[in-house]
C-alpha cells in the first residue's frame, strides 16, 4: 500500500496530477487508489467552498476542522489495503511528519510529490502565506534532519514537472 502526499501551493497542478495518477493506477490490476482532499470534504459536508466558510462563526469552522482532522487520522484504518493520495498543500512540517509516522506504522510506503510554484499567482492573503510556508518547506527539504527522517521511514521524493 502506498500513501502519496502532494506538496505545493494552491493552483500548481496537484489535483490534476492526482486525477491522472488515479486513472493510471485504477487501470492497473494491482489495486485502487483513493484521493483524500479536505476542500472536497468541506464542500460535501457543508455545501460551501472555503471562502464561503470564512463568513461562518469560528465555532462552526473549528468543529468542521476537528471532524476533518479526525477522519484524516483514521483514514488508513477505514480504507484498509487501499492506496491513498492526500491531495492538499501539506505545508505544515510537524503535521506531515506525524501523518507519515502514523501511516508507516500501518505498513504504508510513503511518497512525497513536490510541485513547483513557478506558474502560480498570488491572488489573496492566504496565497501569500501559503507561498511563504512553501518556501519554508522547500528549505526544510535540504536539511540533514529531513533527509534522515525520509531515510528512517523509507520516504521516496519525486519532483513533479509542469509542462
Amino acid at each position: 500500500m502506498k500513501a502519496i502526499f502532494t506538496i505545493g501551493v494552491p493552483r500548481c497542478g496537484k489535483t490534476t496530477w492526482c486525477f491522472e495518477r488515479m486513472r493510471q493506477v485504477n487501470q492497473m490490476v494491482s489495486g485502487r487508489i483513493v484521493r483524500l482532499c479536505p476542500d472536497d470534504f468541506r464542500l460535501t459536508l457543508t455545501g460551501m467552498e472555503r471562502d464561503q466558510l470564512k463568513k461562518k462563526d469560528n465555532y462552526f469552522k473549528k468543529e468542521l476542522d476537528i471532524f476533518i482532522d479526525n477522519f484524516w487520522r483514521n483514514a488508513p484504518r477505514v480504507l484498509q489495503k487501499t492506496n491513498l493520495i492526500f491531495d492538499e498543500c501539506n505545508l505544515n512540517w510537524e503535521e506531515l511528519r506525524k501523518r507519515v509516522g502514523d501511516l508507516a506504522m500501518e505498513g504504508y510506503e510513503i511518497e512525497f510529490c513536490i510541485f513547483p510554484k513557478d506558474r502560480t499567482e498570488i491572488t489573496c492573503e492566504r496565497d501569500k502565506k501559503l507561498h511563504e510556508r512553501y518556501q519554508v518547506m522547500m528549505d526544510k527539504l535540504e536539511t540533514k534532519s529531513f533527509l534522515d527522517f525520509c531515510d528512517a521511514y523509507g520516504v521516496e521524493i519525486f519532483h513533479v514537472k509542469n509542462d
